[in-house]
């Protein structure tokens, strides 16, 4: 047996043309292999489904998954030393207890999960950039996300009292150059939320989050203590010179 999944490759070696087509992916074979070096683009749905297979993204360009249905335990993954941009769309229900690894190096990685159980038990390793965005309720319950590199860049965004309902994220303890955080945009947003090694945690408002989280730095730019004016170097003031006091006269 046979299903469709619509796969978009960009081609252009010379500059000259854009070709796309559909693959017949045999539904017994586990995985695709995005043609390396060149953007690819998988769409999956219901009637297209992608579950239960692995899609290998190229080492280098983009790699754009979009999941409007049928991606239940999709794994997600780049080829080895991969440094592309990966990015995939989960609607509701889509994406559950999906795997994706994210690209390293100089490398990104964005994670949209958008209508109730989108990315539901979805597990994240992160490298390199990467932002994952529980855009509406219920989107996120469950969500293991690993920012596992020293230099990293993640981010997890929580705009609603729902969106990430027993989530976890857990940053590199060693952190140097990067950083981890989260987002909590209302009330409740990120009360359920566990987490380790955060380097810091925006807040808007005072009942988003917990305490541990409310004591770490937020991630908004500090306003710049202004300088003092320095003050006016003093001229000094110069002595009058002396005049030399003439000798008396001789008679």
């Amino acid at each position: 047996s046979y299903s469709f999944c619509t796969l978009l490759v960009n081609m252009l070696p010379w500059g000259v043309f854009v070709a796309s087509f559909i693959a017949l992916v045999n539904a017994s074979s586990s995985n695709y292999q995005c043609p390396d070096s060149r953007d690819c683009n998988v769409s999956c749905s219901v009637s297209k489904p992608c579950d239960n297979k692995s899609i290998t993204c190229p080492r280098t360009g983009s790699c754009t998954v979009t999941c409007d249905g049928g991606c239940t335990d999709l794994i997600v993954k780049p080829r080895s030393g991969g440094e592309g941009t990966l990015v995939l769309s989960c609607e509701a229900g889509a994406c559950i207890g999906a795997s994706v690894t994210c690209p390293s190096g100089s490398g990104s990685c964005t994670v949209t999960c958008n209508g109730e159980d989108s990315c539901k038990d979805m597990t994240v390793s992160a490298y390199s950039t990467a932002d994952v965005s529980c855009a509406t309720a219920d989107s996120c319950g469950g969500l293991t996300y690993n920012c596992d590199a020293p230099t990293a860049d993640c981010t997890l965004n929580c705009p609603t009292s729902t969106s990430c309902t027993s989530a976890d994220i857990t940053c590199s303890s060693s952190i140097t150059t990067g950083s981890c955080g989260v987002t909590c945009s209302t009330t409740n947003s990120c009360t359920s939320l566990t987490f380790s090694d955060l380097t810091w945690a925006q807040c808007d408002t005072d009942d988003a989050c917990t305490n541990e989280l409310m004591a770490l730095p937020d991630n908004q730019s500090p306003v710049p203590t202004p300088l003092p004016t320095p003050l006016p170097t003093p001229v000094p003031t110069p002595m009058p010179t002396p005049l030399p006091t003439p000798l008396p006269t001789p008679l």
